[in-house]
């Protein structure tokens, strides 16, 4: 009974608390690039870097293999190498306030998303 009584008082803390906990910090606002005064300023063309496809079928084949066995976790995507910096890639934008703005484009055939 005192082993129940502590679980269940656990999980009423666990509870209370949950709403108060974050895992990122918010400083809300928009990006500079999505602002439509600085649209203007703004390059129409960027540098583009484009990945090696992705071929999802096989992605997908080995998927269903791995997923036989429960204690490999489910793959979330597939890493591609790449060598990018603010350097060397990309391009930088100046607006009228002083601002700078770092915008690359980066294109995946076949990729569902790019993280």
């Amino acid at each position: 009974m005192k082993k129940l009584s502590c679980s269940l008082f656990t999980a009423i803390l666990n509870f209370l608390f949950a709403g108060s906990l974050i895992a990122q910090i918010s400083y809300g606002g928009t990006p500079l690039s999505f602002n439509s005064k600085n649209a203007v300023f703004l390059q129409k063309s960027l540098p583009t870097v484009t990945m090696e496809p992705v071929n999802v079928s096989i992605l997908q084949a080995e998927d269903l293999i791995n997923d036989l066995d429960k204690g490999i976790p489910w793959r979330f995507g597939q890493n591609l190498a790449v060598n990018l910096s603010l350097s060397t890639s990309g391009q930088w934008e100046y607006l009228p306030n002083g601002d700078k703005l770092w915008r690359l484009r980066v294109y995946s055939q076949g990729a569902y998303t790019l993280n």
